[in-house]
Formats: C-alpha cells, sequence, structure tokens
C-alpha cells in the first residue's frame, strides 16, 4: 500500500493483502493460539462494519472505564474495531504479538482516516 494521505501509515506490501476493497487480509507472523484456539491470519473486513459496531466498541470501552477522545487515534478503541472487522473477540486482538497487533492497528487506523 502506497502512503497517499498525509495521515496515512505505510504498510508493507508483504505484510497485508487486499482482497476487495475494504477487506484486508493479514498473516500472522507465527501462529498465534488464544484461550485455545490457533490463528495464522486475519481477514479484516472494514468495509462491512456498521454505525452500530461504532457504538458496540464504545460500549465495551465504557465497561472497561476506558475513554477515547479521538477514537480515531485510540489504540484501545481502534483494535476493539479491527476485532469486530476480523469478527475475534477483543481480547484476541489486544494479546496479539506487537509486530502483528502494530500492522492491523495500522490498517484499521488508515481506513478510518482515508478519504474518499
Amino acid at each position: 500500500m502506497e502512503n497517499n494521505e498525509e495521515n496515512e501509515i505505510k504498510i508493507e506490501e508483504k505484510d497485508v493483502e487486499v482482497n476487495v476493497e475494504g477487506v484486508y487480509v493479514h498473516k500472522l507472523k507465527k501462529p498465534f493460539t488464544w484461550e485455545g484456539v490457533t490463528y495464522t491470519e486475519f481477514t479484516l473486513d472494514l468495509d462491512g462494519l456498521k454505525g452500530s459496531d461504532l457504538e458496540a466498541v464504545e460500549d465495551e470501552m465504557d465497561m472497561e472505564k476506558k475513554f477515547a477522545m479521538i477514537p480515531e487515534y485510540s489504540i484501545s478503541y481502534i483494535m476493539k474495531l479491527a476485532a469486530r472487522a476480523a469478527k475475534v473477540h477483543s481480547s484476541v486482538m489486544e494479546n496479539l504479538p506487537i509486530r502483528d497487533a502494530n500492522i492491523i492497528k495500522n490498517i484499521t487506523k488508515n481506513f478510518l482516516l482515508r478519504k474518499e
């Protein structure tokens, strides 16, 4: 992916595959096991998210006593939204190895900040 926007973070092509606009596949650097499930990749259908997903993420953060002044720049908010796009529990994204978590965070953040 190219850095076309001022706020967009460059993501290496080897780290992510775009199958359809708004659908991203990230292959993990090595298999990741969380609560007995092993993951090798995540498909983030960011275009498939709805306004209700934004509200659900805010509700989840409220329950955790977390607050995002600017959601698009909150790592917690972004990772919870990425989890919804990948159809996994937010604890999965929160416990990924940092390299994979950072790539997924950047994919999601770039999607939120893109200009149509």
